[in-house]
């Protein structure tokens, strides 16, 4: 069974955040909390945004709701970082990045060597979705990448060099 022993969303649990917190209930349920964090930007620009926690003893899930651009920004001119996850060495573990070549989000694992995850995602212009991510780091280093629920993509790599949990996202 999987538990959640932190749920953070308030300034003082997420770096860049400051300025950010809303009580629109749109963007969170209003039968569990009482605001959310929002980060808005003009769809050309990037999402100043980064979280850093404790050393995890487990897996470590992100999950937020992500509207994509509109159909002028979202055409995938080159590849991208959507996410990036770091260790506490700031090495880089994995991330979910998007193709240029098909469009797609793909979930990366950065062990001894890169691993590319297939993706069946394409972010559909101006549709919200509810993204989670979740790493897990031992001997191997795995990223699943899920939308609305659902397994999207997902990339494991060998870790025999030591990599630690990740501590950080971009």
């Amino acid at each position: 069974m999987s538990h959640i022993l932190h749920l953070g969303h308030q300034v003082t649990d997420l770096a860049g955040v400051e300025g950010r917190i809303s009580t629109d209930a749109a963007g969170f349920d209003a039968d569990l909390d009482v605001n959310c964090i929002k980060i808005t930007t003009t769809e050309t620009a990037s999402v100043p945004f980064s979280a850093s926690w404790g050393q995890p003893t487990g897996d470590v899930w992100l999950g937020f709701r992500y509207k994509a651009p509109s159909v002028n920004a979202h055409i995938i001119s080159t590849d991208g970082t959507f996410l990036e996850f770091y260790d506490d060495t700031n090495a880089l573990i994995a991330r979910v990045r998007t193709e240029r070549d098909d469009e797609k989000y793909h979930a990366m694992a950065m062990g001894d060597t890169n691993v590319d995850g297939g993706s069946s995602f394409i972010a559909a212009s101006g549709q919200a979705y509810w993204v989670d991510v979740r790493v897990q780091v031992g001997a191997d280093i795995t990223i699943e990448f899920y939308v609305n629920g659902v397994l999207q993509s997902s990339a494991t790599a060998a870790n025999t060099g030591g990599r630690g949990r990740p501590v950080r996202c971009v």
